[in-house]
């Protein structure tokens, strides 16, 4: 059998650390443990690889890139001389770390060798391959960023506070009406009541989720979870065809609601895109601005030198169409300016 697996990747090793610093460990010694670890995973690796089982391994951590300070941060230096102190021929050849255009501390935090290089230029000197993730998800103090366009209708504060009234108004007269024709039990009603309550929600929140980022979290994570289970009630508890109909307009209604919602978040989020775009076009050159701002985003990540491969997560089609172009393009040569102006100007919205 001479099947084996390319590259095998210890995944967020530092989750360690977090919870050493959250269980109020000394740093110092939750480092060593932390190490020894590491270096009993590449011993094991090593087998495998002289098994026929690898060919290479490496590591993926979000700490890589971050202060050399910080109490979960993994150091690439230290790792690679636990690798070399195994076998000069080791096989510990790849790395992966978040960067994107926003989270740019692989390019400016230096952490490796007494706080002289970056990651990337340790790496780079040393032979190790470099895969950056989330080019397209920035996490930063004030949340999720997405670095995308978004096309949105345009938004009526009228009309969606009319629409929201209409809910209120649906799951009022349901309630109601469910009392007195549905014949459901005592706790099937309770349970009916403490769901049917989404209008209360969206009327007390809609303008306070900050973004569209964190808008389609909470209808992704929450939501969608909690109308769900009120349509399984609905299909497992509700016969009367009349009942029936009015929720499936109720729910359609909903709908309707979240879209009016998602466009209001979504002109803010189409506003601070085309910021972002401003600042990359100023140096970016003529025949890339034409570029969505995922693709610049790809681009510019990909063209900095270090960088041997952007991991894109794509879980639609139009995602993937969007990347295609990048394939075969040539590289940005202003990378540089790129990142230090985004660098600037974010610095100053954290203020």
């Amino acid at each position: 059998d001479k099947r084996y697996i390319d590259v095998y990747l210890l995944h967020n090793p530092e989750y360690f650390l977090k919870y050493a610093r959250k269980n109020a460990y000394d740093k110092k010694e939750a480092a060593e443990v932390y190490y020894k670890r590491i270096k009993a995973a590449f011993e094991f690796l090593e087998e495998k690889v002289t098994e026929g089982k690898i060919k290479y391994y490496g590591i993926s951590s979000n700490t890589f890139p971050v202060s050399s300070v910080m109490f979960d941060f993994t150091s690439l230096e230290r790792v690679y001389e636990i690798a070399v102190n195994i076998s000069e021929n080791h096989h510990f050849k790849i790395i992966q770390f978040p960067f994107n255009l926003v989270e740019s501390g692989a390019y400016f935090e230096k952490n490796q060798e007494q706080n002289t290089k970056t990651v990337l230029e340790f790496a780079n000197e040393h032979g190790i391959t470099v895969i950056t993730n989330r080019p397209l998800n920035a996490i930063t103090e004030t949340g999720l960023i997405r670095l995308a366009d978004f096309k949105a209708d345009a938004f009526s504060r009228e009309e969606l506070l009319k629409y929201l009234e209409v809910l209120v108004s649906m799951e009022e007269d349901f309630l109601t009406g469910a009392e007195a024709n549905l014949y459901l039990d005592a706790e099937d009603f309770k349970i009916l009541k403490a769901n049917l309550n989404f209008s209360e929600m969206l009327k007390n929140y809609w303008e306070k989720f900050g973004s569209i980022e964190h808008l389609n979290d909470y209808i992704e994570f929450s939501f969608s979870y909690r109308l769900h289970a009120l349509m399984d009630f609905f299909e497992e508890k509700v016969k009367d065809e009349h009942f029936t109909d009015r929720f499936d307009k109720y729910v359609k209604l909903i709908f309707k609601v979240l879209n009016l919602i998602t466009n209001y978040y979504k002109e803010k989020a189409d506003v601070r895109s085309k910021y972002l775009h401003s600042i990359i076009d100023k140096h970016l050159e003529k025949e890339f601005q034409h570029l969505t701002l995922s693709q610049k985003a790809i681009l510019v990540t990909n063209s900095v030198p270090g960088v041997d491969c952007v991991l894109v997560g794509a879980r639609k089609e139009v995602y993937v169409d969007d990347i295609k172009p990048l394939l075969y393009s040539e590289k940005t040569k202003h990378y540089s300016e790129i990142f230090s102006n985004i660098k600037e100007e974010v610095s100053k919205e954290l203020e």
